[in-house]
């Protein structure tokens, strides 16, 4: 994860993706590389206030200097209501979004 902005409604999330070869913008990896990895955009958006909490903890930074917030080790439903909304979940060591029906998309950079 190399940023997140966060606004009332929409967390967009700046990674570097790891794109399997039925992906469409697939390339086949540089000899250093061990799979394509492209920088993308993740957006998830939502008609709801999205709930953030960040830790205090600064990024670890890559040996190429870029900031590294870490991943997204879990984006999964943790509840229902009763007229159907869905909530998810969205965790790592950047830290901790609950979205009621989120919307999601990823722009792969060019």
């Amino acid at each position: 994860m190399l940023g997140i902005e966060h606004a009332t409604a929409d967390l967009v999330f700046e990674l570097e993706a790891l794109l399997t070869p039925d992906h469409g913008e697939y390339q086949a990896p540089p000899p250093n590389e061990w799979a394509c990895f492209r920088r993308a955009r993740l957006t998830v958006s939502s008609d709801h206030p999205i709930t953030l909490i960040r830790p205090e903890a600064l990024p670890t930074v890559d040996p190429d200097g870029t900031a590294d917030y870490g991943n997204i080790d879990l984006f999964h439903v943790v509840s229902q209501d009763p007229d159907g909304t869905l909530t998810w979940e969205i965790v790592g060591d950047w830290g901790h979004a609950v979205v009621a029906d989120p919307a999601a998309s990823l722009v792969v950079c060019r």
